[in-house]
């Protein structure tokens, strides 16, 4: 489990330097007021690199993209091989198959998800479970004062970011499962955000059964 978490913990790690390198380029570009490239649904794909590296610039910002675009080619790499790594451990791992059964979970989420809980055992309950995995709203009541804000308990906020993503996969999946129908009946009502995390409740109780 010990194994498991650090290679999670790397992905997500590369996975955000990925996302920081990528905001630079785009500052560097609206800074720029380079505007060339929003025909390209995808500016990091093979033909937007291409474009990119063409685009008129000074000498200092050349530079910065160079460097911008080199960190984004290692980066991409290594999350490559861990992407390999990770798919690999998920095909021979049981409890990642089982997992993956469950509409919207993937490989990733689901070792994800293994290596933050451990032994499901030592979650007596499915609000255990929630309660540990932070999508649990909170209250702060105190004698007549009943709290009315949506703000979720503390808990493992990496199995949250596991659980939001499987809710992602759910609603984008083809099959039409409960938490997908769940989500899409409250998105409207209780916004995106506060939708998908009600939804990362409902994905954790289907995950403790």
């Amino acid at each position: 489990i010990e194994g498991l978490r650090f290679l999670v913990m790397q992905q997500i790690q590369v996975g955000w330097k990925i996302g920081r390198v990528k905001n630079q380029v785009h500052t560097l570009l609206e800074r720029n007021m380079i505007h060339d490239l929003d025909g390209f649904s995808d500016i990091f794909g093979v033909q937007g690199l291409r474009r990119m590296v063409e685009v008129e610039l000074s000498s200092g910002d050349k530079a910065a993209l160079a460097r911008y675009l080199e960190e984004l080619k290692l980066l991409t790499a290594h999350h490559r091989q861990l992407e390999t790594e990770l798919a690999r451990i998920a095909e021979s791992d049981g409890d990642a198959l089982l997992l993956m059964s469950i509409p919207g979970i993937d490989f990733f989420t689901a070792l994800a998800i293994k290596s933050r809980i451990g032994e499901i055992g030592r979650f007596p309950s499915k609000k255990h479970l929630c309660s540990y995995s932070a999508v649990v709203p909170s209250a702060s009541n105190s004698g007549d004062y009943i709290s009315s804000h949506n703000r979720v308990k503390h808990g493992d906020m990496i199995l949250k970011y596991a659980f939001t993503c499987a809710v992602r996969g759910a609603v984008s999946a083809e099959k039409n499962s409960a938490v997908k129908r769940f989500y899409l009946k409250h998105c409207k009502r209780m916004g995106t955000q506060k939708a998908e995390v009600a939804a990362a409740r409902k994905m954790a109780c289907v995950v403790w059964k």
